[in-house]
């Protein structure tokens, strides 16, 4: 009733009513699938560390009875959100890729789509449905969240060079928006100068092309213990994606995915 259109045409929004019809796609995974191409790239073509055939065996098996190669594959090949170009010009490549397939495409009712790159929390759910991923990643385990943050627990290099690699993707381009997802310990931020640190890093990742940031300030101690004792921590507020929940009441999925997020200042 509120949007224009609907009522002249007598068509709902979601069939087709709305004068300004879009509709969001969003693309879920982006660092799961940039640092599995670096991972094939250096350490299959580069590098000769492993084979295809080994490689495809492993996915095939979810790396069973193959921990050792699952570790060179996380550990030896260069990650995005440390500021190595090369791993994340791969990711930049998947943005880039996502969003020109998306765009000039139209729904069946003729909603013009609009490629974002966020997740809200489906990369929980979503992450169920694939298969083990050359990055290292275990299958049905989460996707990376935020859409356009780093893998968890693979930006080892600090805030402001996980900044660095987040501003290189194409943000522009994803026009349904981005989310970009960082947690961090207390102690970083308890005194004036070491907020006004975090004032300057935000305003130097926005002047880098960036579009969005959001921040979770705890520690994984904290959310664990509220997992055990919900019933002390009925206010615990944490920033999930594209909103804000009462810790307590989210899914244990869900729960253990925050928990994993890598927490700056460890």
């Amino acid at each position: 009733m509120l949007i224009d259109g609907c009522m002249e045409k007598g068509k709902d929004c979601t069939s087709g009513g709305a004068k300004y019809d879009y509709a969001g796609v969003q693309g879920v995974g982006m660092a799961d699938v940039g640092d599995s191409l670096t991972a094939i790239n250096k350490l299959v073509y580069e590098w000769g560390k492993i084979t295809p055939e080994d490689l495809i065996k492993a996915l095939k098996t979810n790396f069973k009875d193959n921990e050792i190669l699952r570790n060179i594959l996380i550990n030896s090949a260069p990650k995005y959100g440390n500021d190595i170009e090369e791993a994340d010009e791969q990711c930049v490549y998947v943005a880039e890729q996502y969003c020109k397939c998306v765009q000039g495409l139209t729904s069946p009712h003729g909603a013009i789509y609009r490629p974002g790159l966020f997740c809200l929390s489906s990369n929980t759910p979503l992450g169920r449905q694939v298969c083990a991923l050359p990055s290292g990643r275990l299958s049905g385990t989460p996707l990376g969240d935020g859409g356009i943050s780093p893998k968890h627990g693979m930006d080892c290099a600090g805030p402001t060079a996980a900044c660095k690699s987040v501003a290189r993707v194409p943000q522009v381009m994803a026009i349904n928006g981005v989310n970009f997802n960082m947690k961090f310990m207390p102690t970083m931020l308890k005194t004036e100068e070491d907020r006004q640190k975090l004032v300057d890093m935000i305003r130097v990742y926005f002047s880098m092309g960036g579009v969005h940031i959001q921040f979770n300030v705890l520690t994984a101690e904290k959310l664990k213990d509220a997992q055990k004792q919900p019933e002390a921590y009925r206010n615990l507020v944490v920033r999930v994606a594209g909103y804000s929940a009462f810790f307590v009441e989210l899914d244990k999925d869900i729960q253990d995915e925050i928990i994993s997020r890598t927490t700056q200042g460890e």
